[in-house]
């Protein structure tokens, strides 16, 4: 199947390359950044309620997930190691989408999933979070196979150095 060629330019536009970066790394920092500045206590609280992780664990990977949405999101955004932060958001998504799932299909109420922290109340269903995530995670996907690192740091440091490993290829 080959896409016509102006289908093909407006799916490898920059700025919608941007505007992906942008909304989906400016929703994992600015949630990270929320959760990391509320008192922790209330996020380990929702991840224990999924009832996947041992009770001890929990705190472990509540603030290495706060850290690392952080760090993910503000490099994708401002493009630095864009395909590697694009790739690890991708499994932060999937591992959300899993985690929600599978919650759900046990019968575990959840009151809150833990998206946002509890200083953003966004008042949304567990469906509509399914949907946002599957939304966000068909999005990094979209620009992983794009191959896309315009308007980026990596770009700069590419056309420093054209034999860096953050080249695209």
């Amino acid at each position: 199947m080959t896409l016509s060629p102006l289908l093909s330019k407006y799916i490898r536009h920059p700025v919608l390359l941007l505007v992906v970066r942008l909304v989906v790394g400016g929703v994992f920092a600015v949630f990270g950044v929320v959760k990391l500045i509320e008192p922790h206590e209330e996020f380990f609280s929702v991840i224990a309620g999924y009832n996947v992780l041992p009770a001890q664990i929990v705190p472990i990977f509540g603030t290495v997930l706060i850290f690392l949405e952080i760090v993910v999101g503000l490099a994708f955004i401002i493009g630095l190691y864009v395909r590697w932060s694009a790739a690890a958001i991708a499994g932060l998504l999937a591992m959300f989408l899993v985690a929600l799932v599978q919650t759900v299909a046990r019968g575990i109420p959840l009151e809150d999933c833990g998206c946002t922290g509890s200083l953003i109340n966004l008042g949304e269903s567990v469906t509509t979070v399914i949907w946002r995530d599957v939304l966000m995670l068909a999005a990094v996907i979209w620009f992983l196979i794009v191959r896309s690192n315009a308007w980026t740091i990596d770009q700069l440091m590419d056309r420093r150095h054209p034999h860096s490993p953050t080249a695209d290829k």
